[in-house]
């Protein structure tokens, strides 16, 4: 099965034809959290970015692992109607994931953007 998805991604240039959806979203995600005092960075390409979360912005300080952050931030962007995953290891490990669907529109940016910027607001209210 996962031969045949790869084939029809090819062959259908599915990857080139959202790469605009992804920049966008990046796009978005900067402007919007770019200056977030808990956001480190915002990385990726196409439409898996990548959204590293810190205690301190300077410095780059990381929340202890026991508060286990982006749990909470997971666990919040549920509640405002979107799905982040977690990612991330050792020093590097508070990383908020987005892979939306290939079929994401305008609306379905603003909704990740402003859930996560709520998230990561509580977060900032309830652990700082």
């Amino acid at each position: 099965a996962s031969t045949t998805v790869l084939k029809i991604l090819r062959r259908e240039n599915l990857c080139e034809q959202v790469k605009p959806l992804g920049d966008q979203l990046k796009q978005k995600l900067i402007s919007e959290l770019g200056q977030h005092s808990l956001v480190a960075e915002i990385r990726g390409k196409g439409l898996l970015i990548g959204v590293e979360i810190v205690k301190e912005k300077e410095g780059l300080i990381s929340f202890d692992e026991k508060d286990k952050i982006t749990n909470k931030v997971v666990n919040k962007g549920l509640e405002n109607g979107v799905f982040f995953y977690p990612g991330g290891t050792g020093e590097y490990r508070d990383i908020i994931c987005l892979g939306p669907a290939f079929i994401i529109n305008d609306e379905d940016i603003d909704l990740m953007v402003s859930s996560l910027k709520k998230s990561l607001d509580y977060v900032k209210s309830k652990y700082l």
